[in-house]
């Protein structure tokens, strides 16, 4: 029989000039990384990284846990990410059809809709880090997701390339 699992899904974003971004993330278990990855786009924001990374980490994440018997708990130091799980932002985004509060569209929606199905599962749960908080795999993070800024505006390259 197969043990349950308990992740940590590390995850952080990066833009610089509001225009190249990096993203990154930390799989872990058992305080052991997983698994890892990390990438590069152009003409971004740094909250589109954010929620980037974390898309890319639960696709990796379903490669080794079962989404109905193991938890995953998603540690971030994005408010905008972290606030929509917990605080069910979400919710009332999709009554509305994808517009907020201040009826505008809700930003991001194409990343939000790749995330939300996540939010209602009970095995997984959102804990927010400061950012530069001395929280190891956080700070992993956050120095390849910066490195793949930089990388994107030394060489511009597009969407989800690794290097």
């Amino acid at each position: 029989m197969k043990r349950l699992m308990r992740l940590e899904l590390y995850t952080d974003g990066s833009c610089l000039n509001n225009f190249y971004g990096g993203w990154a993330y930390y799989l872990v278990e058992d305080s052991k990384i997983i698994a890892y990855d990390s990438g590069m786009t152009t003409n971004t924001s740094h909250q589109r990284m954010e929620l980037y990374s974390t898309i890319e980490g639960f696709k990796k994440a379903e490669n080794f846990f079962d989404c109905h018997k193991d938890t995953i708990l998603v540690i971030s130091d994005s408010a905008y990410l972290i606030n929509c799980a917990n605080q069910g932002w979400y919710k009332n985004w999709i009554a509305r059809g994808w517009v907020n509060a201040e009826n505008k569209n809700v930003a991001n929606v194409d990343l939000w809709q790749q995330l939300t199905p996540y939010f209602n599962r009970t095995n997984i749960s959102f804990r927010r880090v400061k950012s530069h908080e001395d929280t190891y795999y956080n700070l992993l993070c956050d120095e390849l997701a910066r490195e793949k800024a930089e990388m994107a505006r030394r060489i511009g390259y597009g969407y989800k390339q690794n290097v």
